[in-house]
């Protein structure tokens, strides 16, 4: 049986960026471009959020970018498609995998990011977040958000 190796690589239509025409028909206003600059291994997992002002935060799972395993990194771009924050590493812990990222923006501007963690609270999988500021500077150190360890969470 030959195996065969698919690298995955994000992509997002610049301009999220995106209108309804008059006939109710989705329209792109941009030109498709990748967002994660890291090319090395999978990326996959993407998850998408925008704010009151257009702002458009992403974040995804890099195949060992932190030098093991899943890592979680995100990318925020202004309204116009301008890059805000650069392709930047969200969890600190590198051990096994930081896996199924998600990201929200706050109302204050904030990024919040959360994933799962491979045996960093001890037993089978924790949930994780961190906060950055608009300019991509961690408000917070990782923190754990279950209070629960044993098991997969």
């Amino acid at each position: 049986m030959q195996r065969m190796n698919f690298k995955l690589s994000l992509v997002l239509f610049v301009s999220i960026f995106t209108s309804w025409n008059a006939f109710g028909q989705f329209v792109t206003q941009g030109n498709e471009t990748a967002i994660n600059t890291t090319t090395a291994n999978d990326q996959k997992s993407v998850r998408v959020s925008t704010n009151a002002d257009g702002k458009v935060a992403m974040v995804w799972e890099s195949q060992a970018q932190d030098g093991d395993g899943g890592t979680v990194v995100f990318k925020v771009l202004d309204s116009d498609g301008t890059l805000l924050v650069s392709e930047t590493v969200t969890n600190s812990t590198t051990i096994d995998n930081q896996s199924f990222p998600d990201v929200a923006f706050a109302n204050n501007g904030n990024v919040i990011i959360t994933w799962m963690s491979e045996g960093q609270d001890g037993d089978g999988w924790g949930i994780y977040h961190r906060i950055f500021n608009s300019a991509g500077v961690a408000q917070i150190t990782e923190t754990i958000a279950n209070t629960t360890t044993a098991g997969h969470q």
